[in-house]
């Protein structure tokens, strides 16, 4: 065996846990003693997004994959010495020890729920603890080597089955535990107007469409105190679609852990001035923004500057008064400070209004974009609805990077979702979907700053771990700060 040498880079062992055991709805985080064990996978791929309720995982295992129950360690002595031995219709032979089977497709049915670590190791010792050893302790029956082995892994995704193939290899299909919205209806709510997030989702709120899911809304989703405005939901609307239909007015619902408990938070993603409610602030973890290194964080560069210009981008937004009266604008970037806002032709104001306010109400918008937008809050003000289109424009318009950054599986941790990140055992900075990350790169530093991340894919398998990252939104640049 070589030796190590500290002064260059070590060889990564890929190493993964994949746990499966029958749900409860009132305990979803809970794994019981005895749970279908898999250490082996051809590939996995998870794509995780704030703009998507749920987050999916697609996991295919290698012919011949061994499931492996956990054992206590009374009951594994017991068992070590039970040897099974049998021959597929292949003509391959067997030879699997008790507690241990070929997995088929009846041990991924639907509903069950899941969990897949993952991660690099450099220890052969750590890697070996996944195989099965008469007398030995490994992850099968042995909590103290298990939570060794869990912690040489950097990545969580909590979810359930949802789909199995029939046919070998096995690929099943998972959603994370917002799928549980799904499986629940709400009540006919009706039409309501100055209505909240808290009415919806709280547990002490009006409608409670939470309590049946195993899911709590977010502390600080509830502190924000999240306004939704008129709302008329279906008759028969599951959570899901409701949650859904707040997704297309840009108030976006994804699945977070606070105190390892999953949550619903519900934030908005408009940039300029954020408040409360605002995806940034949501999101925010305390600690510092994880920094990628470009000589040595990425594997693969696949960025471009963003091609939607700002300033041929126009929001026409039309929302009702307390009057009942149509307010109708159009919301676009000033050219000569393109962090202020104007507003043009706008309809519903007198003479005296338009001129006082320096109302322009022809201008040809014939060279521009414009997107339609209609306001849901009841009895809305000109500066509610003027506030509401500068936010559907900051959402429409990714002023970002365009393409996908692709790093070495090991940077940060999509699992940092959870709150008070730092008492992580990794510290190398923390990757998730709504937060933010830093950009450096020496060769071309124009790019370089703090950037909000959209959407995180991860991939693991017999072609490497990488994560994948789309950074739609620029919150800062490094030019820009340094004058």
């Amino acid at each position: 065996m070589m030796t190590s040498n500290p002064d260059q880079p070590s060889f990564k062992i890929l190493i993964c846990l994949i746990r499966i055991w029958d749900a409860d709805v009132n305990d979803l985080m809970t794994i019981p003693n005895e749970v279908d064990t898999i250490t082996e996978v051809k590939s996995i791929e998870i794509s995780e997004s704030f703009e998507n309720i749920v987050d999916t995982a697609k996991v295919k295992f290698p012919k011949g994959t061994v499931l492996r129950k956990t054992l206590d360690e009374i009951n594994a002595k017991e068992d070590v010495k039970k040897v099974d031995v049998s021959m597929s219709d292949t003509g391959v032979v067997h030879v699997i020890k008790s507690q241990a089977k070929i997995a088929e497709v009846a041990d991924f049915s639907v509903g069950r729920r899941i969990q897949i670590r993952l991660g690099y190791t450099e220890d052969p010792a750590i890697a070996s603890l996944a195989k099965s050893r008469d007398g030995r302790k490994t992850i099968y029956n042995s909590t103290e080597a298990r939570n060794k082995y869990e912690e040489a892994m950097n990545y969580v995704f909590e979810g359930y089955i949802t789909q199995c193939g029939l046919e070998e290899p096995i690929e099943i299909k998972c959603e994370d535990l917002g799928h549980m919205t799904k499986k629940v209806m709400c009540p006919y709510i009706g039409s309501v107007s100055k209505s909240t997030v808290n009415d919806f989702l709280s547990s002490d709120g009006r409608y409670k469409l939470l309590e049946d899911t195993g899911l709590a809304l977010y502390s600080k989703t509830k502190n924000a105190n999240v306004n939704i405005g008129k709302f008329s939901s279906d008759k028969n609307m599951t959570v899901y679609e409701l949650l859904s239909a707040w997704a297309k007015n840009k108030l976006y619902s994804f699945v977070v852990f606070e105190d390892n408990k999953p949550c619903v938070a519900c934030a908005k993603s408009y940039l300029t001035n954020a408040g409360e409610d605002s995806v940034i602030n949501v999101m925010n973890k305390d600690g510092d923004i994880p920094e990628i290194d470009f000589g040595y964080h990425v594997a693969n560069n696949g960025l471009a500057l963003s091609r939607i210009d700002p300033l041929f981008l126009a929001v026409r937004a039309t929302g009702t008064d307390s009057n009942g009266k149509q307010l109708h604008m159009v919301v676009m970037l000033n050219p000569e400070n393109t962090n202020e806002y104007r507003v043009i032709n706008e309809s519903g104001l007198s003479k005296k209004e338009k001129k006082a306010w320096k109302i322009n109400t022809k201008v040809d918008l014939k060279q521009y974009t414009v997107v339609q937008f209609h306001s849901d809050t009841d009895k809305v003000t000109r500066e509610q609805l003027k506030k509401e289109a500068i936010e559907y424009f900051e959402s429409y318009n990714k002023n970002g990077l365009e393409g996908s950054l692709t790093l070495f599986g090991d940077f940060g941790n999509i699992s940092a979702k959870i709150d008070n990140p730092q008492t992580h055992p990794y510290s190398n900075g923390f990757l998730y979907t709504g937060g933010k990350v830093r950009l450096n790169d020496q060769r071309q530093p124009a790019k370089n700053g703090v950037y909000l991340v959209g959407e995180v894919i991860t991939r693991f398998g017999t072609e490497g771990y990488r994560k994948i990252i789309k950074l739609p939104y620029c919150l800062s640049l490094d030019s820009e700060n340094n004058g």
